[in-house]
């Protein structure tokens, strides 16, 4: 088996990682934080997905104010005359 210097240090390093991880999981309030974390990851797509409700009615009531009311040469990054800009616009 063949292996370059640098090789062997990317594997060294990739241990390193791994015992830093044991370690973190040996300490209790570690364990708390991450259990918490993996519980309310749920809750979190939920919040995200009405995040984009709101980016999905809001640019859409931009588009119909806006859009194409404004003739600017060049156009600038933000503007309604599109729904992808749009929702950039609004995120």
């Amino acid at each position: 088996m063949d292996l370059s210097a640098f090789a062997t240090i990317r594997m060294f390093r990739t241990f390193r990682v791994f015992r830093i991880a044991r370690l973190l999981r040996g300490l209790e309030s570690m364990q708390t934080i991450i259990g918490v974390i993996s519980r309310s990851y749920k809750s979190f797509i939920y919040i995200m997905m009405l995040l984009m409700v709101f980016v999905f009615i809001y640019s859409l009531l931009g588009m119909n104010i806006y859009g194409g009311n404004f003739n600017f040469e060049p156009k600038p990054r933000g503007h309604y005359d599109n729904f992808q800009i749009a929702a950039i616009t609004v995120f």
